[in-house]
């Protein structure tokens, strides 16, 4: 085998003996929201090993800190207004001892698409956002699992409808142009069959609710007749 080129440019690997205050300051940019002139310097100093380990590594979040956020929360809760939950976010944008997670939230937020203005419910968002922040920094296999047993997803998208003989495809459409395989990768055939895999996945009393009941509205012998394209070709 030939030995692998590297790619060139700005895509080219960083070589860490050339520590920059630029790359310092590169980094805190991208790994959280901005970053003061001392950060930037005391980042610069440390080197890129140790600011790695502190974006990477769980920071535990100071008392003030956590006695507010709890207070946001419950306020939002309280009157039940979109705007509150915003406020409470944003506080853990700006405050938390833990920027690249709440950053990446953002981003599987923005990935995962939902809104309030249909959902309905500040603790349906909120366990979302709860559920973003979970896996961060981990699994994004497990993090799509729970999007499709997450209740804010579900209401979003019409899961309700979803039932045998009347499948909806609003998900199926969804996770597998959006969230997962995009476009080009599966056929109108996989998103009918991954529909049917998904029927019966309901909310009842605000919770993920499996609809298995006599009416029979999963359809358990159709489901997934076979993989969808883009898998069964590996």
């Amino acid at each position: 085998m030939g030995r692998i080129k590297q790619p060139p440019g700005i895509l080219a690997p960083h070589d860490a003996r050339q520590w920059t205050r630029r790359d310092a300051t590169h980094l805190l940019w991208r790994g959280q929201f901005g970053a003061t002139a001392a950060e930037i310097a005391a980042t610069h100093k440390a080197g890129l090993e140790a600011a790695l380990e502190q974006l990477l590594t769980p920071q535990k979040e100071t008392a003030d800190f956590a006695d507010t956020e709890s207070l946001l929360r419950e306020a939002a809760y309280d009157t039940g207004a979109v705007g509150d939950l915003q406020a409470w976010w944003l506080h853990r944008m700006h405050y938390t001892a833990n920027p690249l997670t709440e950053k990446l939230t953002l981003f599987w937020h923005n990935h995962f698409a939902t809104s309030f203005s249909k959902v309905q419910s500040v603790p349906h968002m909120a366990a979302q956002n709860d559920r973003f922040r979970a896996e961060a920094l981990g699994s994004f296999r497990e993090l799509l699992h729970a999007m499709a047993k997450d209740v804010a997803m579900l209401i979003w998208l019409d899961s309700n409808a979803n039932r045998k003989r009347h499948a909806n495809e609003n998900f199926a459409r969804e996770v597998m142009e959006l969230f997962s395989l995009g476009e080009g990768n599966y056929t109108e055939d996989d998103i009918k069959q991954a529909a049917r895999a998904f029927t019966g996945w309901h909310v009842r009393d605000d919770k993920f609710w499996f609809n298995h009941t006599p009416a029979r509205r999963h359809e358990a012998n159709r489901c997934l007749a076979k993989p969808p394209t883009s898998m069964a070709a590996r």
